[in-house]
């Protein structure tokens, strides 16, 4: 019996989705499963057509290596009630029979003030980077005390295409290779390593690309990975380049500890497991605002 494989459990996806958003509302997919198709080198991006056409090789099994399932990370790129999302989250679970963990979230509403009470609830809080938005639409990614501006065009999808015809709405290759790198305090998980250069290696074989990293569209999101770099390695004062203006020596020290703190984390393969189990996962529910 062949083993299952991610194209085929979510190939009704794309149309339980558009039947759940409203149609100024569009969702991607991030993490493994498109992650699976960029690594192969069989994969094809057109980007005259915003396509990303996979094969098989480029699909990742259901089931992980330790047996524990791979999961689903659906960014709604709107502000999304929780209620909503527990909706959503609740549709999908049923589409693919329960088999893998499914996380639905949106964006965040921006804070534009940050008081030194909210700074230390911010600084034991926040783990993961949130985008959020404000009441003029303007995109921002943040992981307190660093924050920048981002183009809106970061969240028109791309379409994924697998090996049956399905599509699928993913992220631009490029920002979807900057997520692992912006997703939390401690950058690029060491479990992440292997697949994200096999990724790269084919993501940056397109002068497209390279142009949208370099002064392109990519450009701050770049930038904020660099800062995030900084911020673990404590090269960063007050007032450097996206930081909050509010924030202080306090904040910035706190944040270098809690990368450290976490990266420690991600190389611990019993806290690994133990975090990926079902009580793992519902724990790390308060951390990471999910539904």
């Amino acid at each position: 019996m062949s083993e299952l494989n991610c194209f085929d459990l979510i190939e009704d996806l794309d149309e339980v989705m558009r039947s759940e958003l409203p149609l100024n509302v569009t969702y991607m997919v991030l993490g493994g499963i498109a992650t699976g198709a960029l690594t192969s080198y069989q994969t094809e991006i057109d980007f005259g057509s915003k396509y990303i056409y996979s094969t098989y090789d480029g699909s990742i099994p259901v089931y992980k290596p330790n047996g524990s399932a791979r999961d689903i990370d659906i960014l709604i790129a709107d502000v999304l009630p929780i209620n909503k999302a527990k909706l959503i989250k609740s549709t999908v679970d049923e589409l693919i029979d329960h088999r893998m963990p499914v996380s639905v979230f949106g964006l965040d509403v921006h804070n534009p003030t940050i008081t030194r009470s909210s700074a230390r609830t911010l600084n034991a809080k926040e783990w993961l980077s949130k985008r959020t938005i404000d009441n003029n639409h303007n995109l921002r990614l943040e992981l307190y005390p660093a924050i920048v501006d981002l183009n809106q065009k970061i969240l028109e999808p791309w379409t994924l295409v697998t090996p049956k015809g399905d599509k699928l709405n993913v992220m631009h290759p490029g920002a979807h290779l900057l997520n692992y790198a912006t997703r939390s305090i401690s950058g690029i998980r060491h479990k992440d390593k292997q697949k994200l250069a096999l990724a790269a290696k084919n993501i940056l074989s397109y002068s497209e690309i390279n142009d949208e990293l370099d002064g392109g569209n990519l450009t701050e999101l770049v930038s904020f990975a660099v800062t995030i770099d900084k911020m673990r390695a404590g090269t960063l004062s007050p007032g450097s380049h996206h930081i909050r203006p509010e924030a202080s020596e306090t904040d910035l020290a706190l944040a270098k500890y809690k990368a450290r703190a976490l990266g420690f984390v991600e190389t611990n393969e019993t806290i690994v497991n133990v975090a990926n189990s079902e009580l793992g996962q519902k724990l790390l529910k308060v951390f990471t605002r999910t539904a």
